[in-house]
């Protein structure tokens, strides 16, 4: 049988939606850090700053793994 739709359940709702903005602002934030990090090394006029920057930029669009990760997380 299915439960009627009340306040409860609307609030539940609204808890979701606020975990969901939250966790998309810190991600948001988290990849714009990085992103500026990555960036500043990679303009850096030291060689070894340049390089694990550089690594990382040319190994980054290998990583299959990363291309899987919403379908693994839609069979969870």
């Amino acid at each position: 049988m299915i439960r009627a739709f009340g306040p409860t359940e609307f609030l539940f709702l609204l808890e979701g939606a606020r975990w969901t903005i939250l966790l998309s602002l810190v991600a948001f934030a988290g990849g714009g850090v990085g992103g500026l990090i990555l960036a500043l090394l990679r303009i850096s006029p030291s060689p070894w700053l340049r390089m694990p920057a550089q690594v990382f930029n040319r190994n980054a669009s290998d990583l299959r793994i990363l291309r899987g990760l919403q379908r693994l997380n839609q069979l969870q």
